[in-house]
């Protein structure tokens, strides 16, 4: 199979959509709809549990560094499991952001971000040596130009939307 690095893993459409799509094909006989129907569960629950097994993996790593954790914890652990745990929780994060097409932001990146004027005058100022780790991730292209206005009447429509569902 082909692997394109420049293009991104993304599917428009929904799992239900997908295998719709694939029925209207054409190409399976009528009388195997129903068993191709019931092999997509199969595999829709294969992948259902061998994420939540993921999940479960990353959720115990991340606990002992969890600041809203209002659990108590039976194991004290030394400084090198606890490396360990950090490390595993930092891999995971990525692994999975990876796959949802999303890919790390320089440093360099982000300090020009932040010295840069934006669209909306907010001046945020971060000091990076605040953080032990800093990991940024984005999706798409993160250098795009906008003209004001279109981007002035974007925001109102969106803020409109927010007036209305908030009142």
């Amino acid at each position: 199979m082909t692997v394109y690095q420049d293009r991104e893993a993304f599917i428009p459409y929904s799992r239900r959509d997908i295998i719709e799509l694939c029925i209207k094909d054409g190409k399976l006989p009528e009388d195997s709809l129903q068993k191709f129907r019931d092999f997509c569960s199969i595999l829709l629950a294969y992948y259902h549990f061998k994420f939540h097994k993921k999940l479960e993996i990353l959720k115990e790593n991340y606990a002992p560094f969890n600041p809203d954790a209002n659990t108590k914890y039976i194991v004290d652990y030394s400084e090198s499991e606890l490396a360990t745990m950090k490390t595993k929780v930092v891999q995971s994060f990525a692994e999975i952001l990876q796959k949802g097409n999303y890919y790390p932001i320089s440093k360099a990146s982000l300090e020009r971000a932040f010295q840069e004027m934006s669209l909306i005058e907010l001046k945020t100022d971060i000091d990076f040596d605040n953080f032990e780790e800093m990991v940024c991730y984005c999706r798409g292209d993160i250098y795009q130009t906008y003209s004001l206005r279109n981007f002035s009447e974007k925001l109102k429509r969106k803020l409109m939307f927010l007036k209305e569902w908030l009142y």
